[in-house]
């Protein structure tokens, strides 16, 4: 009797780590990510972050220009550099080309945002260029932006 309990308890153990080892193994594959695939990720995350604040920059300077402001996605921003300051926060440059519907760039523009761990401000917005624009889109525009 004393032998089938210990044969017992030891089938149990056995089918536990298997299933424990088989289950860890399954998920270190399914989250581990290589470091470029980690830094691509922080990047992402970051632009989301900063996204609404950027796209109230385009809001602010476009909005003498055109009647709709164009958008700006996640794939229209490139963060270009990212450096800390003495009082712990960070200047973000990014570049920023806001559409109007797919692929249809009105511009290209550089920000310098200041990060800080409660807040998000636009330092500076600058407008580098002017794209064309085709189509309907062209009855958004009231005046063009110099470039």
């Amino acid at each position: 009797m004393l032998k089938k309990a210990i044969l017992s308890i030891l089938i149990l153990i056995t089918l536990f780590l298997a299933v424990f080892i088989s289950y860890s193994k399954n998920g270190i594959q399914q989250t581990f990510v290589s470091t470029a695939e980690q830094s691509e990720l922080c990047n992402d995350v970051l632009i989301m972050l900063l996204r609404p604040t950027i796209q109230q920059g385009v809001d602010d300077y476009y909005k003498r220009y055109f009647t709709e402001t164009p958008g700006v996605g996640s794939g229209s921003v490139e963060i270009s550099d990212i450096r800390k300051d003495s009082n712990g926060g960070y200047d973000i440059t990014v570049t920023v080309l806001p559409y109007y519907g797919p692929h249809n760039s009105v511009g290209k523009d550089q920000m310098l945002l200041y990060v800080t761990e409660n807040r998000i401000e636009i330092k500076s917005f600058q407008h580098l260029e002017s794209y064309e624009m085709y189509g309907s889109y062209q009855d958004y525009i009231i005046q063009w932006p110099p470039s």
